[in-house]
């Protein structure tokens, strides 16, 4: 038993390294990183219905209540899996503390989606892409903050490619819930890349990591001339929350189906959630991006630690 044990870990502190040392290749060969980003992205995204239509096939004739158990029972045996692999990695980790502390803060977001802005468990793969997503990610950063707001970037255009092209046609709206799922997979992901590589590499060198470096980062420049674009377009009306009979056939708008008849969404099969709203969508795409920066002062505190430089550091 001890021998066995005593594998498992040699194996996860070898896999481990072997993880490290490819984040920090390709944190020096970045054109590569976007390629594999790429070939991720870009198929997870296109491909998005068919992924539905294989999820149906598999729930099968089966109620959906039974499915919904079933994917809830799988998703648990998964986190509780690598949970204790987690538990076990961290005895000697430098950030211990925060990666226990985001840890749990990202699975209490993820347990309070799941109550809140889930409609069918197999939603719950929002947080499996985007968490696979956020590790591809993170060499082109090399900060936590910055890969969660890059992966919710690239999340909203998975949506608006969703709500404008595959259901162009549909009565339907820009799929805020999904966003914010999307988020939290992308703070699993640098949660996972803290807490397992973390060690590995000594701790990423945040020591010139600055307020003034974050708001000179492209994805922050981005994030923040796209919100600045949203609000213009819609005081000038380019954007339109709901439409109405007078809103040009050539705006933009975000809830064709109009406004949600209720706070709840009660389902046939008893699940009951919440369509959320543009304004609360961003808002709560602001504050969570901004929990994940806080990953980044926790880590530059820590930064004195690292016993080797990370691409794309500032000395």
């Amino acid at each position: 038993m001890f021998a066995a044990g005593l594998g498992v870990r040699l194996g996860m502190r070898g896999g481990i390294v072997i993880v490290a040392s490819v984040l920090t290749w390709l944190g020096n060969r970045r054109w590569l990183a976007v390629v594999l980003v790429g070939v991720f992205y870009i198929p997870a995204m296109t491909l998005h219905d068919v992924g539905n239509d294989l999820a149906y096939q598999i729930q099968g004739e089966r109620a959906t209540s039974h499915w919904n158990l079933i994917v809830a029972s799988f998703c648990v045996a998964v986190f509780v899996c690598v949970g204790v692999l987690l538990v076990l990695h961290l005895k000697d980790h430098p950030r211990r503390a925060d990666a226990v502390l985001f840890g749990v803060m990202t699975t209490g977001l993820a347990v309070a989606a799941h109550r809140l802005l889930f409609m069918i468990n197999t939603e719950s793969m929002h947080y499996a892409q985007y968490a696979i997503l956020a590790v591809l990610l993170f060499p082109l950063t090399w900060r936590f903050g910055e890969t969660v707001l890059l992966a919710t970037l690239l999340g909203m255009v998975d949506e608006g490619y969703q709500y404008f092209h595959l259901h162009g046609d549909w009565g339907t709206y820009y799929d805020f819930n999904d966003t914010i799922l999307n988020l939290i997979g992308a703070g699993f992901g640098v949660v996972m890349v803290h807490a397992l590589v973390g060690r590995a590499m000594g701790g990423p060198r945040l020591s010139g990591y600055s307020a003034n470096r974050m708001l000179r980062a492209p994805v922050f420049v981005v994030s923040i001339g796209a919100l600045v674009v949203g609000i213009l377009s819609y005081f000038v009306g380019l954007l339109w929350v709901c439409p109405t009979a007078e809103t040009p056939s050539w705006a933009v708008v975000l809830r064709r189906g109009g406004p949600s008849p209720d706070f709840w969404i009660h389902t046939a099969w008893g699940k009951s959630y919440h369509e959320v709203q543009p304004l609360e969508g961003t808002v709560a795409l602001v504050l969570l991006a901004a929990v994940y920066y806080a990953l980044d002062y926790r880590a530059r505190r820590g930064a004195k630690h690292a016993p080797i430089d990370i691409p794309g550091s500032v000395e």
